[in-house]
């Protein structure tokens, strides 16, 4: 991130504030799959005051003038946070733009403002912002894991049953929807399986080998009822793997006889 003018930027809108007492950076900018494209990620934090967070977070249009004149800006808020994003023009950022995604929160709050990823500190004004994270996981705990599959496969033959009707009745646009949700399921177990973690489609293939990556590849092009059938082999495979590691009852086994019934 050295010489970044957007980090910069940030690092120098909020020096000198009297309630931030930090920021740091996160996600694939400050990680081993940072690349021209990388989104800019920015945890701001601010002092254990509700006056302190709201003071940080109304400097929010000033800070992103700093960097530049957005596009767009979009803001939502949850939990303990405040985010604003924002889209910059080619222009200042060729040549597809950049996404800014600010979130701000108070100091006791910051291991919610960054689940599960790698990060690094931009801005510790009194030191306090690295013992608030030095315990932060950087991967997602083995429990929460176990649920996500739990739950992902207990309604996996029940979008494969939607799967087969919107085929049948040659609605396409259904089709992908549905299959793009068992894609995900699929992406989900296969990063299981090493450790890793994904939501959606990002990164996904860094997890698959050549022919599995053929199978997901044939799903998004000219579907078939034997594609969503190899779908379903390798999820049920990825299932019998993750049998040995979490407590997903008979891995694929189950799964293989209920898709049975109805395929």
């Amino acid at each position: 991130m050295e010489n970044n003018p957007v980090i910069e930027a940030v690092v120098k809108f909020l020096e000198g504030s009297q309630d931030i007492e930090g920021a740091f950076a996160y996600g694939s900018l400050v990680n081993q799959r940072r690349d021209a494209f990388s989104d800019v990620e920015i945890g701001i934090v601010a002092k254990n005051t509700a006056a302190a967070l709201a003071n940080g977070y109304e400097g929010r249009a000033a800070l992103l003038n700093a960097i530049g004149k957005p596009a767009d800006t979009a803001e939502s808020a949850h939990d303990h946070m405040k985010v604003v994003s924002a889209l910059y023009s080619k222009d200042a950022f060729p040549p597809i733009g950049l996404e800014v995604k600010l979130t701000f929160g108070q100091l006791r709050y910051a291991q919610e403002m960054l689940p599960y990823t790698d990060y690094v500190i931009l801005l510790d004004t009194n030191s306090k912002l690295a013992p608030a994270l030095e315990k932060l996981r950087s991967t997602r705990p083995p429990a929460e894991t176990e649920r996500a599959l739990k739950e992902q496969v207990r309604w996996y033959p029940f979008r494969v049953q939607d799967a087969l009707k919107a085929y049948q009745r040659e609605e396409d646009f259904d089709l992908q929807a549905v299959l793009e949700d068992l894609r995900e399921r699929i992406f989900f177990a296969a990063a299981a399986r090493w450790g890793g973690q994904i939501e959606g489609a990002k990164r996904a293939e860094r997890y698959l080998s050549l022919d599995e990556h053929q199978v997901i590849a044939e799903s998004y092009q000219a579907p078939t009822l034997d594609t969503v059938r190899r779908m379903n082999d390798l999820y049920a495979r990825y299932l019998d793997d993750l049998k040995t590691t979490f407590d997903i009852g008979e891995g694929g086994a189950a799964l293989r006889a209920t898709l049975k019934a109805i395929l």
